[in-house]
């Protein structure tokens, strides 16, 4: 039966409309996507090469500060107090050091305890006999000993913005007898030009804020110089350069106007320097493209739409004549014959895959039952005959083992053994499969490339009608990820574990801190017994440093050197006293036991202790040595101070009643003490060995 198709339910009318609409789709979706990703890429690329340039302008800007801090610190050490109480002489010796005045353009000044200016150079500046404790890095030098970078200010006697760098003068004891600080003139040429003389593109440029003050130090244009930023909220970008975010981002100014912008901080000095071009100005290059695209695009769509109109029309034409042969064929009811193909082109492919269809209608039932069982499965799996010979596999077995169709098929199963099975496991497990009609579990495999991974595998038996085997059907399942996933969640409970004790080792040692404080507050109230309060104290310190180095975020080990060194200094604050710590620069860290930490903190506590009350405060310097003992597996801590051991081991001058805490708390094995007098000194030896301590097999010598 022949009828006739209206236009609007033609198939050609249909596809050559949905083709169209495909094509127009595609085009402008593609060009609407590029345009964005290429948008997105040119932002990414000026944004990395900006950041680049504004980190460079950075590191030399912190380079120039650090050099002029350490410019400063090398000229205090040689000012003496003689020379700082004389007015005359400490003029001379800042006249004599030109240097610093080739460094600092706005001059240097030399200040007493009290903050009065008692030399400068140059002396035009007339700053002598003027009190500058009011300036913020000033106060800091004089008051805290802290040398710092002063905010930008108008200068009192320069009459310009200018930034100072001050760093205290100290006695031979450490104390702070004044401060000598070198100022930065900004309206006068100097290091700063390298921002001032510096254009980023045609309309960019640079400045250098300090976030603190949210103050322009410099920038590229000067009217910007000591210009205030917005306040806070007013701009969410340039609060987060403020904050400390270093990278670019692409925002609208104050002025309104939209720019990218990077920021890279100075650490020196706590600034930040920051770079910014017009957007305009970045992406003018992909806006001439983006129109170029644009035109393109229009004119690829009307011819699109002509070229698909003309070819489906020409190309469908062959599709209506099969359709009224197969319409002829069913009306009078013919038997299924093959179409004629005249044209090797899609049509012709579909026409041969309908013959094809006839083909494989008439294929045998037992094919049939081998492509269900086979095709049932979605993972790897492989046809084979009785013998173990690969038929087929599909796409999914050779992702997992690499062996195409070809490089499988009339090979056996033997090609994916591994030798880490011996033969008599697969012989057991083919047993078992004809014994059964199925075997099921897990091996290690290889693949093509030699490679071995685990895999559960299903062997299933296909029998014909008189129950014999004719094929196997083999589902194969990488399970790599699965033990891969299984360690992952094993390690990280491991670490959720080790992240929740060095919390509570943090605590504890929070803790013990609070007690120490409470401690020194009853000592200075009763200072009777402040020589007792400073031994528990350190006794509470000893543990807290313990706490404190197991809540390392690097790890909860305890190490002999890290312990005995952080004891050294907290005995040394506490006493006032010199312990110096001599450990070799070629050294294997060892670790202490868990369960021995504590004890060994105290009795390292108590013999550095002693060695400083009884003698090395009075000759006003200990010394502690490490080094390897007679065997590989020990550490000796040797203890140096001035003194006199008494006949009983006790000292001479007090009862050395720290000994009997000593005793309780060594362990019973791998530890000793050993002590003795070697003229005017006091040798004190504590050896540590295995089970006390080990080494760190991680950690290189």
């Amino acid at each position: 039966m022949t009828s006739t198709v209206s236009v609007r339910q033609s198939l050609k009318t249909r596809l050559t409309l949905t083709t169209l609409t495909i094509v127009l789709l595609s085009l402008w979706s593609l060009s609407y996507y590029t345009s964005q990703m290429l948008h997105k890429d040119m932002e990414r690329l000026l944004g990395e090469q900006q950041f680049s340039t504004v980190s460079y302008v950075a590191a030399e800007i912190n380079h120039e500060l650090n050099d002029r801090f350490e410019a400063l610190k090398t000229v205090i050490r040689t000012i003496s107090p003689a020379i700082l109480g004389n007015t005359a002489a400490m003029q001379t010796f800042l006249e004599q050091r030109p240097l610093l005045a080739r460094l600092f353009n706005g001059g240097v000044i030399a200040y007493r305890l009290d903050g009065t200016a008692i030399a400068e150079v140059p002396l035009s500046a007339k700053r002598i006999g003027v009190n500058y404790i009011d300036i913020d890095t000033v106060a800091a030098a004089l008051k805290e000993g802290q040398a710092m970078i002063g905010r930008p200010v108008m200068g009192r006697k320069l009459l310009a913005p200018v930034f100072g760098m001050t760093v205290p003068i100290r006695d031979g004891q450490g104390n702070v007898i004044g401060a000598l600080t070198g100022v930065t003139n900004l309206g006068q040429p100097s290091f700063l030009d390298v921002i001032t003389e510096s254009h980023y593109g045609k309309s960019g440029g640079y400045l250098l804020v300090a976030p603190q003050q949210r103050l322009v130090v410099t920038a590229t244009d000067k009217s910007h110089m000591m210009e205030a930023f917005p306040a806070p909220g007013i701009s969410p970008f340039i609060d987060r350069f403020i904050q400390g975010y270093e990278g670019s981002v692409v925002f609208v100014d104050p002025l309104g106007v939209e720019v990218l912008a990077s920021a890279k901080g100075v650490p020196a000095a706590g600034w930040f320097m920051a770079v910014n071009l017009p957007a305009a100005e970045a992406f003018a290059p992909i806006h001439a493209m983006l129109q170029r695209m644009l035109l393109a695009t229009v004119f690829l769509t009307l011819l699109a739409g002509v070229l698909a109109w003309w070819l489906l029309k020409r190309q469908l034409s062959p599709l209506l004549v099969a359709a009224r042969t197969l319409s002829t064929r069913l009306d009078t009811n013919q038997p299924p014959q093959p179409l004629p193909i005249n044209r090797q082109d899609e049509i012709g492919k579909l026409l041969g895959g309908f013959n094809r269809l006839l083909e494989t209608v008439g294929q045998q039932n037992e094919e049939r039952r081998i492509a269900a069982i086979a095709f049932e499965c979605q993972e790897g799996m492989a046809v084979m005959d009785a013998n173990s010979r690969f038929l087929r596999v599909n796409q999914a077995f050779t992702q997992i083992t690499g062996y195409s169709q070809q490089e499988a098929q009339g090979k056996t199963a033997a090609i994916l053994r591994s030798d880490q099975h011996p033969s008599s496991f697969y012989e057991r497990n083919w047993s078992e499969g004809k014994d059964k009609g199925s075997w099921q579990g897990e091996a290690r495999f290889r693949r093509k490339n030699g490679e071995f991974f685990p895999a559960q595998i299903t062997v299933t038996a296909v029998k014909d009608e008189i129950n014999k085997i004719t094929h196997y059907v083999g589902n194969l399942t990488d399970t790599t990820n699965s033990q891969r996933q299984e360690q992952e969640r094993l390690t990280n409970e491991a670490e959720h574990r080790d992240t929740l004790i060095r919390e509570v080792h943090h605590r504890i040692k929070n803790n013990l801190q609070g007690i120490m404080g409470l401690l020194r507050q009853f000592a200075r109230k009763h200072p009777e017994t402040a020589d007792l309060i400073h031994q528990a104290i350190g006794q509470v310190q000893g543990i807290s440093v313990i706490h404190g180095l197991q809540g390392r975020a690097v790890t909860s080990s305890v190490r002999v050197c890290e312990l005995t060194g952080a004891i050294a200094d907290v005995i040394q604050n506490l006493w006032q006293t010199p312990v110096a710590l001599d450990i070799p620069p070629v050294w294997r860290p060892c670790v202490i036991a868990d369960s021995e930490a504590v004890p060994i903190a105290l009795v390292l506590n108590e013999l550095i202790l002693n060695a400083v009350k009884h003698g090395g405060k009075a000759s006003g310097r200990v010394n502690i040595t490490l080094r390897k003992g007679p065997r590989p597996d020990v550490v000796q801590v040797k203890i140096t101070n001035a003194g006199q051991l008494a006949s009983d081991g006790g000292r001479t001058d007090t009862p050395y009643s720290g000994l009997h805490l000593i005793s309780a708390l060594m362990p019973p094995k791998g530890a000793r003490i050993v002590q003795e007098q070697q003229g005017d000194l006091v040798i004190t030896l504590l050896e540590l060995a295995p089970p006390v301590i080990s080494q760190n097999p991680k950690e290189p010598t």
